[in-house]
């Protein structure tokens, strides 16, 4: 079977690529909503990154019933990341969607995006995403827009600077990305990096185009199993660091566009946020360190360089004035008696 195109409105051709690890229970969901889209994508690529689950068999199945479907089986497991950089290299079609193996999509999505860019040749095309999270939905629906200078790409990241930061920077899942313009400024995913890879890519992309068309509407089904431990939730300790290049590269992208005075102090406050995200996490039940390693890991992120944007934060939270005294003072031990007290009694 081919993929059916009922209507042409125009010549481009989407390749979608969807990088897989032991994705069985999910997959096939998501592969159906791609296959039943009204306008299907030019081809399907499925990077199966060494599952040791059923998940190959599932991608053959598709494979013999669509021959617009590839699968490509990496033989050792190397990450989202570089995965989705082999469905860069190997894609032939005008643009790339990143899909995720467990959500899905409206099944008009493709072909509402290509009746609204009809024949303006953007680089970035970016949609509204519904979160299903818990069983819990929440829509995000972009302001739509036309971008093709600089002054109206500032007004666009100026009014995206928090407000729209997790669908804007950091998933690449409700975009369309311009495959010649990816090429053209060898636009890749950084593979050395478990955590934000999708936020340094969007960075890259933004900064080097002004070509940018945002519609609004939720196309994207993310969804959240409750049952699953996801990367947001886990403990990983090289945050502080990656907190340090995160900031480093935000604050580099809105100099690049002479804004950053301008978002300056929303950024400050919501860099705070994500610092007190990542010191909690050491009271999560995947935390490898023992009680001294947690001590000495919460003292560090309160003496790193951004220490200030993580007071700021919690001075503006009535809530967390107790843990800010004892942050303040050193008073680590109980710090983190609280936050674990947190945790059992959620």
């Amino acid at each position: 079977m081919i993929f059916n195109n009922k209507d042409k409105f125009n010549d481009y051709k989407i390749t979608t690529v969807i990088p897989v690890y032991n994705q069985e229970k999910h997959l096939e969901k998501a592969l159906k909503s791609i296959v039943n889209q009204r306008r299907t994508p030019f081809e399907l690529l499925i990077i199966n990154d060494a599952s040791t689950d059923d998940t190959q068999l599932i991608c053959e199945k598709f494979q013999m019933s669509y021959t617009n479907i590839r699968t490509i089986n990496l033989t050792e497991n190397m990450g989202v990341s570089s995965a989705r950089n082999i469905g860069i290299k190997y894609a032939s079609g005008d643009y790339i969607h990143f899909m995720d193996s467990d959500d899905t999509i409206e099944e008009d999505m493709y072909e509402n995006i290509l009746k609204n860019i009809k024949n303006k040749e953007k680089d970035l095309i970016i949609t509204g995403t519904r979160y299903n999270e818990n069983n819990k939905i929440n829509i995000y629906i972009p302001q739509k827009r036309d971008i093709n200078t600089l002054k109206e790409m500032q007004d666009f990241l100026k009014g995206n600077c928090i407000i729209g930061r997790r669908n804007i920077f950091n998933v690449v899942w409700n975009k369309l990305y311009k495959r010649e313009f990816l090429i053209k400024n060898n636009i890749r995913f950084n593979k050395d990096i478990s955590f934000g890879e999708d936020f340094l890519f969007n960075l890259e992309c933004m900064k080097k185009t002004n070509s940018i068309y945002v519609i609004n509407r939720a196309y994207y089904n993310y969804i959240r199993n409750p049952n699953e431990v996801t990367l947001k939730m886990k403990f990983l300790d090289e945050k502080i660091n990656l907190r340090r290049l995160f900031y480093k590269k935000w604050i580099e992208f809105y100099d690049f566009y002479n804004i950053y005075e301008s978002v300056s102090k929303k950024m400050q406050i919501y860099e705070g946020f994500k610092i007190y995200m990542a010191i909690i996490s050491v009271a999560n039940n995947n935390c490898p360190l023992n009680y001294d390693e947690k001590l000495e890991y919460i003292n560090d992120f309160i003496h790193f360089e951004n220490s200030d944007c993580l007071f700021k934060y919690m001075e503006k939270k009535r809530e967390l004035r107790r843990e800010l005294d004892c942050l303040k003072n050193g008073k680590l031990e109980e710090f983190y008696s609280i936050v674990e007290n947190k945790r059992y009694n959620k």
